[in-house]
């Protein structure tokens, strides 16, 4: 039974790099990221209900089959538990109901993890496509522009100018 569950977490976990988040993955970097205003996905929400529910901010974000597949890892923990871990008129000994007490806790715990802390990652790099799509950032570039040729002749006054670049 153990053995069935451990494929069909695994297979539910691997089937997760699906949709338009891999394509998006490749195109940006989230190390410099910080949350805008017009931000459609807040990170931190998201992985806040992908640790209450695994799955969830996934689901919210758009990218509904990894939310299901990281679901689809968790309810048979959550089936488990409820089947053979909490009757107490069960065919287990007491340290066969401990060790898989045990084993879902710490599954579970993982998988909360993970799921957060994956919810939080899509966020980001889904707010990033959205900034490009909309082009939603604001960028001004502030260059001095000193005639350095000019400054050989002693009295005279030598141009200054600034460049201004506003990509928006």
């Amino acid at each position: 039974m153990c053995k069935i569950l451990l494929i069909v977490f695994t297979l539910s976990i691997s089937l997760t790099c699906r949709g338009q988040y891999t394509i998006n993955r490749e195109k940006f970097n989230t190390r410099n990221y910080s949350y805008q205003t017009g931000d459609p996905n807040n990170p931190v929400l998201m992985a806040l209900s992908s640790a209450v529910i695994p799955g969830i901010g996934q689901i919210f974000e758009g990218e509904t089959d990894r939310g299901i597949d990281f679901l689809g890892g968790f309810l048979p923990l959550v089936l488990v538990n409820r089947l053979f871990v909490f009757p107490f008129k069960s065919d287990l000994t007491y340290q066969q109901r401990y060790n898989l007490r045990t084993g879902v806790l710490v599954g579970k715990s993982l998988l909360r993890v993970w799921s957060a802390l994956d919810a939080m990652h899509v966020a980001k790099i889904n707010n990033l496509a959205f900034r490009e799509k909309y082009k939603t950032d604001l960028s001004i570039k502030v260059f001095p522009y000193p005639d350095l040729h000019e400054l050989n002749y002693p009295g005279r006054s030598f141009p200054v100018g600034m460049t201004f670049i506003i990509s928006f």
